[in-house]
């Protein structure tokens, strides 16, 4: 009992100081000319360099009377088939659902050159998905279409390309491995 007697009135004692007396003894001579302040928000472009990441916001255009849409991400090596990467969307379309797309690839533990695997996230028509995945990428030069995705048709957009030896060329389909966004409707 006098424990918590003893408790209480050391803080009491402690919540009548004036908080200055914190604050000066955390001072250090000269520091107190230095403020920050929150800057706005990021650009994807500042987000992409803070992360190493590669980043899309792409505005989408789809057929008048499409009920569901499909997005999904694909990869794909010289002469072979495509095949699933990273995260897929499939949702029903509403009159009010904004018609956007947002991907993002982040590698983890280095560049998208060295990373063993990458974080893929694909924000879009009011749905999320993300997952991690091996990088298909790794040990590849870099290079993506400027401005927009490169149209490669039947709803698919090649976004970047990875090149064997460092060669960065376009167009990216000509890339020894594509990533690409593969958008669907029914």
């Amino acid at each position: 009992m006098r424990f918590a007697a003893l408790s209480i009135a050391c803080l009491l004692v402690v919540s009548l100081l004036p908080p200055a007396v914190f604050v000066r003894a955390a001072e250090e001579p000269g520091q107190s000319q230095i403020t920050v302040r929150p800057g706005g928000d990021l650009t994807a472009q500042e987000l992409a360099t803070l992360l190493d990441a590669h980043v899309w916001k792409l505005n989408v255009s789809l057929p008048e009377g499409a009920k569901e849409v499909s997005i999904r991400l694909d990869q794909q090596a010289n002469g072979k088939d495509r095949v699933g990467f990273g995260a897929g969307i499939n949702t029903p379309l509403m009159a009010d659902t904004k018609r956007e797309v947002l991907i993002a690839i982040v590698p983890i533990g280095g560049g998208l050159s060295e990373a063993e695997k990458v974080r893929v996230t694909i924000i879009g028509f009011g749905m999320v998905a993300s997952r991690t995945d091996d990088n298909p990428l790794r040990k590849l030069g870099i290079g993506g279409p400027v401005g927009s995705p490169e149209a490669a048709g039947d709803g698919t957009f090649n976004l970047i390309g990875g090149y064997e030896g460092g060669n960065i060329s376009s167009p990216v389909s000509k890339a020894d491995r594509v990533i690409s966004l593969k958008i669907e409707t029914r």
